[in-house]
C-alpha cells in the first residue's frame, strides 16, 4: 500500500503542484467531498472519480455489484471463487457463498483518495490512470 501511495504521489507531482493523497478505510468515509479514488486488493488497481466520494466509496465498501469496479475486482479474482461455487448444488447456498466471497474481497480493499483543486476530476482521473498504468508494477485493471 505504501508503495502504491508513493507511486501515486510520484505521478501526481508531474501535473499538479497543490495536491493531497489520503489513505482511507471503509469506516472513515466522512466529509470526503469530490476527488479521484484508487482502490486495490493487493493485485489489481482500479481508479474512478466522483463528486460525492463518500456515497461512491460506501457503495464500493458494501460490495454493490452495480459499481463496475466491484464487478471488475470480482471477475479478476473469479478463479479463486468459481471452484467453491461449482461444488455447491443449492442456489441459495451459492448466493450465500457469493455474498461471503464479495464481503471478503471488499474487506481486503485499500483505498486512496487523490485531490488536485486546480484540475477538474475527469482530467485528474485520466492523467493519474495513464501515469499509474505506465509506471506501476501492480497490474492495472481499467
Amino acid at each position: 500500500m505504501q508503495n502504491l501511495k508513493a507511486k501515486i504521489e510520484d505521478c501526481i507531482k508531474t501535473f499538479c503542484s497543490n495536491y493531497t493523497v489520503t489513505e482511507v478505510t471503509c469506516s472513515s468515509l466522512n466529509n470526503i467531498g469530490a476527488g479521484v479514488y484508487v482502490i486495490t486488493d493487493g493485485k489489481n488497481v482500479l481508479t474512478g472519480y466522483s463528486n460525492n466520494l463518500e456515497n461512491r466509496l460506501s457503495r464500493i465498501c458494501r460490495g454493490d455489484l452495480r459499481i463496475n469496479q466491484i464487478t471488475r475486482l470480482f471477475m479478476a479474482n473469479f478463479e479463486n471463487i468459481a471452484p467453491n461455487l461449482s461444488r455447491e448444488t443449492s442456489v441459495n447456498n451459492r448466493l450465500i457463498m457469493l455474498r461471503e466471497e464479495i464481503s471478503k474481497l471488499v474487506n481486503s480493499l485499500s483505498i486512496i483518495i487523490v485531490k488536485c483543486p486546480s484540475m477538474n476530476l475527469r482530467e485528474l482521473h485520466k492523467k493519474l490512470t495513464k501515469c499509474l498504468s505506465t509506471n506501476q508494477s501492480i497490474p492495472q485493471t481499467q
